[in-house]
């Protein structure tokens, strides 16, 4: 797919575009060209929307699904759109749905369902069961299910 977006303001402190508005043509999801008033030589789609701005990725590092249990509230698919739509990159799901995330078997299941989205899911296990604050999970099996020690965060 090529796109050229029109007239977005750069917010990225690091770009030598900071703070300018300019052109971006994007082919296959990565930018090729910045610049002002790009020639439209791909035969791309144009987007021009008022006020837009464009930064890098956000993290969001506190979100609540419904899945697992309350999927009538939203779900892990729907919560992952939405995130990738606001502009994140992304995001730290709370283990505070219903079975609690406080095994590997719960880690498994919202990273499985989390797969082929744009944002991407760290779960936070619990760090005790149910979240009771009692008997401590099991902490280790948690996190050897995933191959980066930052996959996981533990709540406290």
């Amino acid at each position: 797919m090529k796109i050229i977006i029109r007239e977005a303001k750069i917010i990225d402190q690091e770009s030598p575009f900071h703070n300018k508005i300019v052109d971006l043509l994007i082919i296959e999801g990565a930018i090729k060209k910045i610049g002002t008033s790009l020639p439209n030589s791909e035969n791309a789609k144009e987007i021009k929307l008022d006020n837009l701005h464009i930064s890098q990725g956000w993290f969001d590092s506190s979100v609540s699904f419904g899945e697992p249990g309350f999927e009538d509230r939203e779900t892990i698919a729907n919560g992952l759109n939405v995130a990738a739509r606001s502009g994140f990159t992304a995001i730290a799901l709370q283990p505070n749905s219903y079975p609690i995330i406080d095994n590997q078997s719960q880690i498994n299941f919202v990273k499985h369902k989390s797969n082929g989205f744009a944002t991407q899911l760290f779960p936070i296990g619990a760090l005790t069961k149910n979240s009771e604050g009692k008997d401590m999970t099991e902490l280790f099996d948690m996190k050897m299910l995933e191959r980066s020690p930052l996959e996981i965060i533990i709540r406290v």
